[in-house]
């Protein structure tokens, strides 16, 4: 049974039907078979909607529903899809032109991407974030590497780009940028039964960090790193992360930025609570020997705001940063910046 909530406090309950028939599998041991599953949505429901197992201890998934009611053309008389489309009979092209990218789907979100604006001290400490990830495996169903590497598939390459731009300087150039191209192996879920713990999980990886810079101003480290994740259900649309973040650094640069550890520590602990569809505040906590580093971000989905609903899917984001290493460049320097954008993921 899956529960069904709009954004309209509207609620509903399906039962959810393999879309699939087949004779039954074994599942290897520390395995899993992916099965899809449908279900009717009730007519009266639209927009940004919530779906999570009733049954089962499952994190929400959101999709959007279009608005329904419009009579259709009988499909009968439709003309069948395809996906190319001819071109004055000379030949075809795609019709969707992601077709030339079947590797897309592989694609996903990882950090936040935003753009904040520098509030105070000013517009000089603007700032920009993009990050991806990407799934550099997925066996077929019932292949050898399927049955016998299925850990390979949780193996990731990512990307992270935070930008520092001075947008107060007539020229408005970068201050510095931080580089993070990273691997790592990530468990989604590790099935532990623990009290208020709906989710349970588990990251380990290599990143590199640079400013791409040369000489004096060149800064570069790297590192290894293990994180454990748990998600906590507190009230019916209130939760909490909880990732703690160790790591040991690989050959850092000694010549440019060799005490680096003296402030940003050793480990970083991330805290997220709040409504999955409204207000959530999150918070990076890190300690050198030279003191504490903390960040605040505040976020809230501006398409639940009455009048911007159905307008405009971005959130509104203020971020509070204090301590070291907002920035590569300067990162024995310490720094209390206030920003104030949006973000496409929080």
């Amino acid at each position: 049974m899956l529960k069904i909530e709009g954004k309209d406090g509207k609620n509903a309950n399906a039962v959810a039907r393999p879309l699939a028939s087949g004779a039954a599998k074994a599942i290897p041991a520390h395995g899993f078979l992916k099965q899809g599953y449908g279900f009717v949505l009730p007519e009266n429901m639209s927009g940004t909607v919530a779906i999570s197992a009733v049954e089962h201890k499952t994190n929400v998934a959101m999709f959007h529903a279009p608005a329904r009611g419009k009579k259709t053309a009988d499909p009968s008389q439709t003309p069948a899809s395809t996906p190319e489309t001819a071109v004055d009979g000379k030949g075809t092209i795609p019709k969707d032109m992601n077709a030339f990218q079947p590797f897309f789907v592989k694609f996903s979100t990882y950090k936040p991407v935003s753009f904040l604006f520098g509030m105070d001290p000013g517009i000089e400490k603007t700032s920009f974030q993009i990050s991806f990830k990407y799934k550099l495996f997925n066996f077929d169903g019932d292949s050898f590497f399927k049955t016998y590497l299925f850990p390979l598939e949780k193996i990731h390459l990512a990307y992270t780009q935070q930008s520092f731009w001075d947008l107060d300087s007539d020229s408005a150039p970068f201050e510095d940028s931080r580089y993070m191209p990273e691997i790592f192996y990530q468990s989604g879920d590790l099935g532990l039964d623990l009290p208020g713990v709906f989710r349970s999980g588990f990251q380990a990886g290599f990143q590199h960090e640079s400013n791409g810079r040369d000489g004096d101003d060149s800064r570069s480290t790297n590192y290894g790193y293990i994180q454990p994740v748990f998600g906590f259900k507190l009230a019916p649309n209130l939760y909490m992360k909880l990732a703690p973040k160790a790591w040991v650094y690989v050959r850092n640069s000694h010549e440019n930025n060799g005490d680096i550890a003296d402030f940003r520590g050793y480990f970083d602990i991330e805290t997220k609570i709040g409504d999955p569809k409204g207000l959530t505040l999150g918070n990076h906590f890190r300690h050198g020997e030279k003191g504490a580093t903390w960040q605040f971000d505040l976020s809230y989905p501006l398409n639940q705001i009455p009048w911007l609903k159905g307008f405009i899917d971005l959130y509104v984001h203020a971020q509070y940063f204090t301590g070291y290493s907002d920035k590569l460049l300067d990162y024995n320097q310490k720094e209390d910046v206030f920003r104030l954008g949006f973000s496409l993921v929080r």
